[in-house]
């Protein structure tokens, strides 16, 4: 069997990767594997504050078939003030509402970094303290680039 495998390594070596010159050897050709389907969306373990001020670490939970991640970044828009006269929220204040950010805000810009190594959390430095920011990972597979995620928020120390 060893010799009959060394044998079918060698004819296809040398065959060119003619199927015709291939298929005169007496051998049948398997099917090579194929890549897999589109990588599935990244998220994130977790964000947290930094060892300093103006420090976000993100740590991104693997995605199988994932070769490197793409992690992008904003500034949520400030929440604008209440027009005088309007109806208040129904959500109190204690509630625990995430301030600085209306429903379906999203960043004006973003800012993109490569992320190769997700074993240890993923520094992003020079953020402006009490500023809200949005992030979204996005996965590089075989077979090209997954959907961006849906945005996690965090406030900057």
């Amino acid at each position: 069997m060893k010799d009959l495998r060394q044998l079918a390594m060698y004819v296809e070596s040398n065959c060119d990767d003619e199927m015709a010159i291939f298929t005169t050897s007496g051998f049948t050709a398997r099917a090579k594997p194929s890549a897999s389907g589109p990588v599935d969306v990244p998220t994130f373990k977790s964000l947290d504050y930094g060892v300093h001020p103006g420090q976000i670490l993100a740590w991104i939970k693997s995605v199988p078939g994932a070769k490197a991640y793409n992690m992008r970044y904003g500034p949520m828009p400030p929440t604008p003030p209440a027009a005088a006269g309007s109806t208040p929220s129904s959500t109190p204040a204690s509630a625990g509402a995430t301030a600085g950010a209306g429903p379906g805000a999203t960043p004006s810009s973003w800012t993109v970094l490569n992320v190769a190594n997700i074993k240890t959390a993923f520094p992003i430095d020079n953020l402006m303290s009490g500023t809200l920011y949005a992030f979204q990972l996005q996965a590089l597979g075989m077979k090209g680039l997954s959907a961006w995620s849906d945005s996690s928020t965090i406030m900057c120390p």
